[in-house]
């Protein structure tokens, strides 16, 4: 039988590929004795360092003109679950000369107190730092697809700057993060008379070439999204 070409990666011994025969699936070259001597030397990597490191997978090419809007169009998921479960009434985007873009929501506000089934995080802290954490969204399969292609950490991954506020009945609460890593707790600031949720990010200057957003493009992606506009407002703010 021929024997197929089948690439993998090692970062130890630097090899790129290998020829596997199909027939009895032996190597015609040897593989690395470390290979061999203890599968437990495998590293598990945070969710960060591994859509940082394979940035491909989530966004494409980090060179391309739209990708900052790849990113806010991510951040739109929650905003868009709060508008579909009819619970969120104005929406509000402002970016910034700084390069920073604003996503505000007036919906229901996801949890803020530690809890035993996230390991003592808040529902808040896994949204924004945990891969595959999502609601069930089943029945809006195809805004689904327009909205949810990555999970909304990855734009706190791949942001040089992050912060999220939640409007909670218990209060305010914020977090700051850089690069997915956590700059300071999640926090109570005080009181608040209002629900929701705001982030703030800004692409990773460091990685993207043009870190600067398409307004034009995001406000006609949004209206071309199969939602109910009339139910809700949306205010786009360039202070660019």
């Amino acid at each position: 039988m021929v024997a197929a070409k089948r690439p993998y990666a090692c970062l130890q011994c630097n090899v790129s590929s290998v020829t596997l025969a199909e027939s009895d699936r032996s190597f015609d070259k040897p593989m690395p004795n470390h290979f061999y001597e203890d599968p437990f030397e495998l590293q598990h990597i945070s969710d960060a360092d591994h859509v940082r490191s394979r940035y491909r997978m989530y966004i494409g090419d980090v060179e391309a003109i739209q990708t900052p809007n790849c990113l806010l169009r991510d951040a739109f998921c929650l905003a868009i679950d709060q508008v579909l479960a009819k619970t969120c009434s104005r929406i509000r985007v402002e970016f910034t000369s700084s390069g920073t873009a604003t996503l505000d929501h007036d919906g229901v506000s996801p949890g803020v107190h530690p809890e035993n089934r996230f390991d003592g995080k808040s529902e808040t802290e896994m949204i924004v730092s945990t891969l595959r954490f999502c609601q069930h969204r089943a029945a809006h399969e195809y805004v689904a697809e327009q909205i949810c292609r990555n999970s909304f950490s990855v734009v706190n991954f791949l942001s040089d700057y992050f912060r999220v506020d939640n409007y909670h009945s218990s209060g305010h609460w914020s977090q700051s993060y850089a690069r997915g890593v956590p700059t300071e707790p999640f926090h109570r600031i005080g009181a608040c008379e209002r629900s929701g949720m705001t982030i703030e990010f800004r692409p990773d200057q460091t990685m993207f070439s043009n870190a600067r957003f398409d307004v034009d493009d995001m406000v006609k992606w949004f209206s071309e999204l199969p939602l109910d506009h009339s139910a809700f407002t949306i205010e786009w703010l360039d202070n660019c």
